[in-house]
């Protein structure tokens, strides 16, 4: 699956799914609140915690960043298309003038 548009849509619909939301929401309150609850000295336990809120956010990043890569060719599309479109009724206009 290596079509940006693709890979976009199918990221929109996780993201914007709710139970996903849920389930993410949750997961980060839990590791935020072990985070807080883990002693003071024990730096390892909180270094660990720290790196899991670390990863669940870049987890859910990429998913965004999908999401942004298929606006920027959706756009660059519209774009291309426009430009197209542009050339095509230059083309047109030309023509006509020669018809009348």
């Amino acid at each position: 699956m290596t079509d940006d548009k693709v890979r976009a849509q199918y990221a929109l619909q996780i993201i914007q799914n709710p139970v996903f939301q849920q389930a993410c929401e949750v997961l980060e309150k839990e590791i935020v609140e072990a985070w807080a609850e883990c002693p003071a000295r024990d730096q390892e336990g909180k270094d660990y915690f720290w790196r899991l809120l670390k990863s669940h956010r870049r987890f859910i990043s990429v998913f965004r960043g999908y999401v942004e890569s298929g606006k920027i060719v959706l756009e660059r599309e519209k774009q291309e298309q426009s430009a197209l479109q542009k050339m095509q009724d230059n083309v047109t206009k030309f023509a006509e003038r020669f018809r009348r």
